[in-house]
């Protein structure tokens, strides 16, 4: 499996077969980055939260939010539980559980209702193409998920 960083050209993404995950603030925030531009280098050191616990994203969403505290699916992950769960690209995610996702602080405190433990059923309320829809989808480690 591959970790690679967000692309906005979605083909592209597809053709990486085998991805798993982005490569974005919560994996970096483990670490401090220098870039060594005269020398064409990257270099990558432990960083203060090196020694935290990784969430792992099991839902397979990625989402972006808005001021106004809405967050929207930027891409779902095929293969990945919300895949099979339904979500699509343009999804605005309403409510986890029944409760709104304001409350959760932003795309971190949505990212930690995603990283708990596998087997967990999540209940969205989802706005799409100005209707509302209840979707489920069972949390799963990328992992597995990249094997089948």
């Amino acid at each position: 499996p591959v970790l690679s960083i967000h692309i906005q050209d979605k083909e592209i993404y597809n053709q990486m077969g085998n991805c798993v995950g982005y490569i974005g603030n919560d994996l970096l925030k483990y670490f401090t980055v220098y870039f060594d531009y005269v020398h064409n280098k990257m270099i990558v050191e432990r960083g203060g939260h090196f020694d935290s616990v990784f969430q792992i994203d099991r839902s397979g969403l990625c989402l972006e939010g808005s001021p106004d505290s809405k967050l929207f699916v930027s891409y779902v992950l095929p293969k990945s539980p919300a895949d099979r769960g339904g979500f699509k690209e343009g999804d605005t995610i309403l409510a986890i559980n029944n409760i709104d996702v304001g409350y959760f602080a932003g795309i971190q405190g949505v990212h930690a209702i995603l990283s708990q433990e596998s087997g967990k059923e999540l209940r969205f309320t989802v706005l799409r193409n100005g209707e509302l829809r209840r979707m489920r989808l069972r949390l799963k480690d990328p992992f597995e998920t990249s094997r089948r």
